[in-house]
């Protein structure tokens, strides 16, 4: 019974810190030694007070990349990473993407130049936009060039 009390009061401390998902407090405390009917039972526990709730971690953790403008992809891997459900309800698109090439890239707009907007679209691909978002917004933002 100790034992259990001791996985309880590990899940409570690491709990307090920021909020976790199933799959991430499972992992910790197998971590730090505990059996699977302990961490089970913790679990069980956790969920019964409402300290973890997958649901609306998903819910803040994809308001908040979409919020900084992360591509659909990023958001996807962040959520895996975090043991979530990583279906996106309303992924960002080609409005998102062009916003962001409208807030970094506002100075080489009227450019022609390859490079510049290679390096716009890298930039898009690394915050997580698939190909099609990146194609239509670069389309769309550098509007001087004939596709």
């Amino acid at each position: 019974m100790n034992e259990q009390r001791s996985a309880w009061e590990a899940a409570l401390k690491w709990l307090e810190r920021a909020d976790r998902s199933e799959a991430e407090l499972s992992n910790y405390l197998a971590s730090k030694g505990y059996s699977e009917a302990e961490v089970h039972e913790v679990l069980l526990k956790v969920k019964k007070f409402n300290y973890i709730n997958n649901h609306n971690l998903k819910a803040r953790l994809e308001a908040h990349l979409s919020s900084q403008l992360s591509g659909p992809l990023k958001i996807q891997e962040h959520l895996t990473k975090r043991g979530l459900d990583a279906e996106i309800e309303s992924p960002p698109g080609q409005a998102e993407a062009l916003q962001l090439l409208n807030k970094k890239f506002v100075s080489i707009r009227l450019t022609q130049d390859p490079k510049k907007i290679a390096r716009a679209a890298r930039f898009l691909a690394a915050k997580g936009y698939t190909e099609e978002d990146i194609e239509q917004a670069i389309q769309a933002f550098f509007t001087q060039i004939d596709w």
